[in-house]
């Protein structure tokens, strides 16, 4: 009910509008930038909503790679947020971002195998605590082909 009332008042508004003692540039302004910041505002409150939504635990069985392979499948979130899907590996502080859920997990991917890379190349002596772990996780979880 309150759709038509709403709807018939802005009908009139806008025949008011368009009639040819009232037509100028002037009154146009504030009808136009009304709907537009109505569609920017519709389009925080989708993505907000999207984002609260979105959160998923997906499995990464691959890292797509030939030298390597994973031993078992990493849990990653993947949600989406602010027009990005991203995807974190929360054990190892990773992130990645892309414009769909494939790619956001493709480029986590070559985020693992950079890290596990690098850290091959540490000794374990010289890392710090955290590092110590993700090391540890990574030769836990990887290994070479």
């Amino acid at each position: 009910m309150e759709y038509n009332i709403t709807s018939t008042k802005l009908k009139e508004e806008v025949v008011k509008y368009l009639e040819a003692d009232t037509l100028s540039t002037i009154n146009f302004v504030i009808p136009l930038n009304t709907l537009n910041n109505i569609d920017f505002n519709v389009e925080i409150i989708k993505n907000a909503v999207l984002s609260a939504n979105s959160l998923e635990i997906i499995p990464i069985h691959s890292l797509n790679s030939k030298k390597h392979k994973l031993k078992c499948p990493l849990m990653c979130q993947v949600r989406f947020t602010e027009n990005l899907y991203v995807a974190e590996l929360i054990e190892l502080n990773l992130i990645a971002s892309g414009v769909d859920r494939t790619d956001a997990l493709d480029e986590l991917k070559i985020n693992i195998l950079e890290l596990f890379e690098e850290m091959e190349q540490i000794d374990a002596k010289n890392l710090g605590k955290e590092p110590k772990k993700w090391k540890v996780l990574l030769e836990d979880l990887i290994e070479k082909r």
